[in-house]
């Protein structure tokens, strides 16, 4: 038996030989021991270019491979503006030229800033210039990039119009546009530059902060537009981004994988310092990174994932660090106290998962379209429909069901974390809630009833057609479970008897009818730009409407009390005297009722205990740079989740291999004994 010995000793040998490692690993052979963060994408990004790009996904990547003169603090809550690019924060200073008034800001740069590596730079290290951010408002105005904020950048803006109009109508190409100059944007030297707006406006700091505000250097543009000429084909700039920022892009395979590496060229920056304040309202303790030299991160790998349940799985096994929360993983994960808090289950916590949540300064809601005879108009009889509307939908139940109580109600326009935003009592909207026993509570149904009653609607019913009151509502898609939030609607709405009429279309015709004002009812959402409520006050400001100026206004709400205190609350510093005004704005709002005010969503992040720094973050994504990965930890729990089971593998191909030698031999024996008798 010493073959069946040594075959058993082999088997040994060879399965045991592989034990530290895992099988069914996804990633490169030598990669899962390094700084490296893991995540996905499920559709590639539409647009990389900065003058383009106005989408959270798009601005994942963008925002930190690009750098704009600003960026808010890390750590710091409510969030504050601090220099990127720029030596400070600029302030607004008055310029009176040929007896009008300008408001210019003077941008400093940081010397010793440079661009990661590109061919249009050859051999050499390139240095940011005041040229680039010159150079990039120019291409915000130029129509042949589409940039979405061209038209409000034309408001403000010295001479962006007139750029704007000369380029098109002298079909200027791409070097004489360049050096065409604009008169609002000058360079005063390679580090110093001004731009100057025509009209007041305090929030342009905020999008100083912004990739469309990051600089472009002209040889790359000229050196993509020669690719193009050579190749039709060439994405360009839109496809192939370059930055001063912590990471480039070194690979882009929307059919694979996007890879962000470490700029070697990247400039001095240091993680924030931690201090007491912080304690109260971050998740963790930062302490032990404070003066790290940024980024900690060697590269961030996103791979192709189109279907949630594989990412999900693959989450649980430890190959990707961090995963949003959908709704079918939710009860896996949490455990909701009686109060309503959460908690992670038993399985995560014994996995050491981490949970980081946050309301953010968004707001989910549904437009009235004002415009329209049925439900539109500021008389008092469409108030109270509007009203009535407000009340029947009922939001608590609404966050129960479909986004397992993540996220709060809103009481009118301003999310979370924003000035203007008020809790308690004098934050209710008192159209829809009364204060009892501490908290709000919605009116009742039979106060929504009544006020239909006195519309002249008695259970629905005009009392002068004796016809049901009947309501459009424009529905995109009916995928997921989009049918259920619409049935629940249409339940709720006839416990007061309206008939909601659903309409289902694809986005692009959905677009259109608002566009067109020819919605009744609507489902609409914004996200803050940046923290300040002009950002979300002027989805209201008459100037805005969407019908008679293309503006983000989807309700058509104008009201001239509101206009004119927007008017003047837009050019205030956060003041008492500022809040005064808004409240004075929203209250104006939650009676005329232009909107079902909704809620604003929690963002729930799950993250592995080996990722350091994962704050919430809603205003800005260039936190990657700040993010940690403790590569060794990650490793060990990788393998401890994921170690192959040899024992019952030794032992099946161990028994396979001995009946194998077993009947070898058996066959050899009788070979041996046909030949002995033969003989």
């Amino acid at each position: 038996m010493s073959l069946i010995y040594r075959v058993f000793l082999l088997i040994h040998v060879v399965l045991l030989s592989s034990c530290g490692e895992v099988w069914n690993s996804p990633y490169e052979s030598g990669d899962s021991d390094k700084k490296i963060l893991y995540s996905s994408f499920s559709s590639s990004p539409k647009h990389l270019d900065p003058a383009r790009s106005y989408s959270s996904d798009e601005h994942v990547l963008i925002e930190n491979i690009y750098e704009p003169p600003l960026q808010y603090h890390y750590l710091d809550r409510p969030y504050r503006l601090i220099p990127l690019t720029a030596k400070s924060v600029p302030k607004e200073r008055v310029e009176e030229v040929d007896g009008k008034t300008y408001y210019v800001y003077d941008i400093f740069l940081k010397s010793e800033i440079f661009y990661a590596p590109h061919p249009a730079f050859g051999n050499q290290k390139r240095e940011l210039n005041a040229k680039d951010y010159a150079y990039q408002i120019k291409r915000l105005a130029d129509s042949r990039n589409h940039s979405p904020i061209a038209s409000v950048m034309a408001k403000y803006i010295q001479g962006f119009s007139e750029y704007r109009k000369a380029i098109t109508d002298q079909s200027l190409d791409l070097e004489e546009s360049a050096s065409l100059p604009m008169a609002g944007v000058k360079v005063i030297s390679p580090y110093h530059y001004q731009v100057r707006l025509v009209q007041k406006y305090p929030q342009f700091k905020y999008w100083l902060a912004m990739p469309f505000f990051a600089p472009m250097p002209y040889e790359v543009i000229a050196w993509h537009h020669k690719k193009k000429q050579q190749d039709a084909n060439h994405l360009g700039i839109d496809w192939n981004p370059i930055g001063t920022g912590p990471f480039m892009m070194t690979e882009n395979n929307p059919n694979y994988r996007m890879v962000l590496s470490k700029n070697p060229n990247f400039h001095q920056e240091k993680f924030p310092t931690f201090k007491q304040k912080h304690k109260a309202y971050l998740p963790e303790d930062t302490t032990a990174f404070n003066g790290k030299k940024l980024p900690l991160l060697e590269k961030i790998i996103y791979t192709l994932e189109k279907e949630s349940v594989p990412y999900w799985q693959k989450f649980l096994q430890g190959y990707y660090d961090a995963s949003g929360l959908a709704s079918d993983n939710f009860d896996q994960a949490i455990e909701l106290s009686n109060a309503g808090a959460f908690a992670l289950s038993k399985e995560f916590k014994n996995k050491s998962i981490q949970l980081r949540s946050q309301i953010t300064t968004s707001i989910y809601y549904l437009g009235f379209n004002m415009l329209s005879d049925k439900i539109g108009g500021y008389d008092e009889k469409h108030k109270k429909i509007r009203q009535a509307i407000s009340i029947a939908l009922d939001y608590e139940e609404y966050i129960a069901i479909f986004a397992n109580s993540r996220g709060v109600i809103a009481q009118g326009p301003i999310a979370p974390g924003i000035f203007g935003y008020l809790t308690g009592e004098q934050g209710i909207n008192r159209w829809v809630y009364d204060w009892k026993e501490g908290r709000a509570q919605r009116k009742s149904i039979a106060a929504a009833k009544n006020l239909l009653s006195q519309a002249g609607y008695p259970n629905g019913i005009d009392s002068v057609t004796g016809k049901q009151l009947s309501i459009n509502y424009e529905a995109v898609g009916s995928a997921g479970d989009s049918r259920e939030r619409l049935e629940w609607m249409r339940r709720q709405l006839s416990e007061i008897g309206i008939k909601m009429n659903i309409r289902l279309t694809d986005y692009n015709r959905f677009r259109e009818k608002i566009i067109a004002g020819k919605a009744e009812l609507f489902g609409w959402g914004w996200n803050a730009d940046y923290p300040d409520p002009e950002n979300f006050l002027f989805l209201l400001y008459g100037p805005n409407g969407k019908v008679k100026h293309k503006g983000e206004n989807a309700s058509n709400y104008q009201n001239e009390e509101y206009d004119a205190l927007y008017e003047k609350m837009v050019l205030m510093p956060n003041t008492p005297e500022r809040l005064a005004i808004i409240q004075k704005m929203v209250d104006i709002v939650r009676e005329d009722s232009p909107w079902v005010w909704g809620w604003h969503p929690m963002a729930v992040g799950l993250y592995h205990q080996w990722v350091n720094n994962a704050i919430p973050n809603s205003v800005s994504r260039n936190t990657l740079k700040y993010r940690s990965i403790d590569e060794q930890q990650r490793a060990e729990r990788v393998y401890e989740w994921n170690k192959p089971k040899l024992f019952p593998m030794i032992v099946f191909i161990s028994i396979l291999l001995i009946m194998f030698v077993v009947t070898v031999m058996t066959i050899r024996k009788r070979q041996h004994r046909k030949t002995k008798s033969t003989n």
